[in-house]
């Protein structure tokens, strides 16, 4: 006969006293025990119990539970699409449990508008494709630890943009029955977009004629896809302008008032003669002959009908550049950028300044002034003077190997700004070939 005897339990910490025993007899602990994340990421759960009295020493026996699980990982290349574009999705299926599983069933749900690329799985395509639903029948078996990869490749045919998710579900069969996994990955899809930035860069202001007015229209794929196909119509007022020069040369101008260009991608002399990739851009000049003094005339382009590699139609975009008939208050000689050693010299020099206050120095790494970072404002060294004078700014901090544009705006005491530019220090990383003579 046994006194005293303490039952107890590791994982809860509880006990229970069985004050005789008799020979043949049994003191039982009775516990619930809530499985914790902690257990289903070990695999398996040791329960380890105890027993004392007075009679003798403690004694301990240990049980241990296996626990099935799996865990599915998915990702997608690449996370930003356009229409048309074939998308990458992988995912990995992993034992993480202490059990086989087998069989194990995967079914991957594609959202509505992607459709699957036959031929592209790997190691092998779905056994069956019931609507948007990819569903591979049997991926095992997988031991503990074990894991399995498959790709595949899917296309969006329908022009919808916003960001739509993937779900995969994993489920194994083990001893203890079936365990499961989820996971979604997000993917956005988005439209070719261009950039129009016009700017008047020079212009005649004295009294002699012929006065002109030269413009510059940057436009800049901004999206993801590259552009094949782009029209551009630059709309001029012939009441004060008539249009003398372009490049690339327009292939018509339309109502005697629209510079057209069929096709900006389209070969020479009215094209670039090649596609436009992402974050690139084209540089249209024109140069339009003042046929009447200005008061205030506005110069509008729009770029339309844009088409990227996929066929996906771009929004159209357009920039208006207004010149008003007011005296600028410097005269430029000279405006340069060039690189000297690891910093590059903005020089200009003025031929006379009247009601001048200052210069305010922009930069930007391309010809387009929406994006540009203001540098300083530096005051007019001859204020109020009907002379010029020098300026110089080394700008420090730059990149090694990048090609910078330069802006420079003239303010007078009226707060009226003139913009001057761009000047262009091109990158000093060009490659040279060495001169072989026999």
């Amino acid at each position: 006969t046994l006194h005293n005897v303490v039952v107890s339990d590791d994982l809860t910490g509880n006990r229970t006293t069985c004050p005789v025993v008799a020979p043949g007899g049994t003191c039982v602990l009775t516990v619930t025990y809530r499985v914790a994340q902690i257990d289903v990421d070990a695999g398996q759960i040791v329960n380890v119990g105890a027993a004392d009295s007075d009679e003798i020493g403690p004694v301990q026996d240990s049980y241990i539970i296996l626990i099935p699980n799996l865990e599915v990982v998915k990702t997608v290349d690449p996370e930003l699409a356009v229409p048309g574009q074939v998308l990458s999705y992988e995912y990995f299926v992993t034992n993480t449990g202490k059990m086989n599983l087998d069989p194990v069933r995967v079914t991957d749900t594609l959202p509505i508008g992607f459709e699957y690329i036959p031929g592209s799985g790997d190691p092998t395509d779905p056994e069956l494709i019931i609507g948007q639903d990819l569903v591979w029948e049997n991926l095992g078996p997988l031991v503990e630890g074990d894991s399995i990869r498959v790709s595949y490749e899917v296309k969006m045919v329908d022009q919808i943009h916003g960001t739509f998710v993937n779900v995969v579900v994993a489920t194994g069969i083990s001893p203890e029955g079936p365990v499961t996994d989820t996971d979604a990955e997000p993917i956005n899809i988005t439209q070719p977009e261009v950039d129009v930035d016009k700017v008047a860069v020079a212009w005649d202001r004295d009294i002699f004629p012929p006065n002109y007015v030269t413009y510059t229209i940057a436009i800049e794929n901004v999206g993801i896809s590259t552009i094949t196909e782009m029209v551009l119509e630059d709309t001029f007022d012939p009441e004060y302008l008539s249009f003398t020069w372009a490049e690339p040369t327009p292939d018509s101008v339309a109502g005697g008032d629209t510079l057209v260009w069929n096709n900006l991608n389209g070969p020479a002399p009215h094209g670039f003669n090649r596609d436009l990739p992402p974050s690139d851009h084209f540089l249209v000049t024109t140069v339009f002959l003042v046929t009447k003094n200005i008061t205030r005339t506005e110069n509008t382009v729009e770029a339309l009908e844009i088409v990227d590699v996929y066929d996906n139609p771009a929004p159209p975009d357009s920039d208006t550049e207004t010149i008003i008939n007011v005296p600028t208050p410097v005269e430029l000689s000279s405006f340069t950028a060039h690189w000297e050693g690891e910093q590059v010299a903005v020089e200009w020099e003025t031929a006379w300044e009247r009601d001048n206050w200052g210069f305010d120095l922009f930069r930007t790494t391309g010809p387009g002034f929406k994006a540009a970072e203001w540098l300083l404002f530096t005051q007019a060294q001859g204020w109020g003077q009907f002379e010029g004078d020098s300026y110089r700014f080394e700008d420090t901090n730059v990149l090694p190997c990048q090609e910078y544009y330069y802006w420079l705006e003239d303010i007078d005491v009226a707060n009226e700004r003139t913009r001057h530019g761009p000047v262009q220090a091109a990158s000093p990383c060009l490659s040279v070939l060495p001169l072989v003579t026999r």
